[in-house]
């Protein structure tokens, strides 16, 4: 009889270490399948909000060589131009803005008025005009500038021809040297997420930069070919 005691106070306490061991391990996994849960709920929330719900955050750049001529007697850039847009939804650009000043005066303002391709480069040609003497001939192909829709996590690149606002005169561009500029991007953003898009508000800052002419040559630019701005930092 006490043998068969010993044996069963053994077997009991057996038992019991197992029956602790089982609740160690389901609390244990328990933890891990909660803080698991609680990441991928974190992922999902930071994936949602990058790939649906950041506001636009358009971005401007511009390469290290504009170009300069004229029309009309008045200052005219064109500028390549790219705008990134880093958000995960949709930005519309209405209108962009230049200031031009050569460090000696107020800055002058201009407007987004078309936009050019590479035609727009081509160099002037000499033809015969209608009564047998020649004439400076040149084709300006531009379309007129309307507001640029940037898709979510996508680019607009492409040449922007600005025009004074107002008086052409005085001219900004009248020798070489260097020329101060500034781009700011006239954006328009969806707000329909109310106070969540007033807490994510982002600014599209103007992007600054200087460029210098090294050769100014006016009759270049009044017969409507372009000289090259090229940007002071090279």
């Amino acid at each position: 009889m006490g043998l068969f005691s010993r044996k069963t106070r053994t077997i009991d306490a057996t038992d019991a270490n197992a029956e602790v061991a089982r609740h160690a391990a389901s609390g244990g996994g328990g933890a891990m399948t909660m803080l698991v849960s609680a990441m991928a709920l974190i992922f999902s929330a930071v994936s949602l909000f990058e790939t649906v719900l950041r506001q636009p955050e358009l971005s401007v750049y511009v390469p290290p060589v504009i170009h300069y001529t004229r029309e009309q007697g008045g200052d005219v850039f064109a500028v390549p131009i790219t705008i990134a847009n880093r958000g995960a939804r949709d930005g519309t650009v209405l209108s962009i803005e230049l200031e031009a000043t050569n460090g000696s005066a107020e800055a002058k303002p201009f407007y987004s008025a078309y936009f050019v391709d590479s035609g727009y480069f081509l160099r002037s040609k000499l033809e015969r005009g209608p009564t047998g003497g020649l004439q400076i001939t040149k084709q300006r192909p531009k379309a007129p500038f309307a507001p640029l829709t940037i898709a979510g996590r996508n680019a607009y690149t492409g040449t922007i021809l600005f025009f004074a606002k107002g008086k052409a005169f005085p001219l900004v561009v009248t020798e070489s040297g260097e020329y101060e500029m500034t781009v700011t991007l006239n954006t328009r953003f969806d707000d329909k997420l109310a106070w969540l898009d007033e807490l994510w508000k982002t600014e599209t800052k103007p992007l600054s930069f200087k460029v210098k002419v090294g050769n100014f040559n006016t009759r270049t630019v009044q017969r409507g070919d372009t000289i090259e701005m090229i940007s002071a930092a090279w």
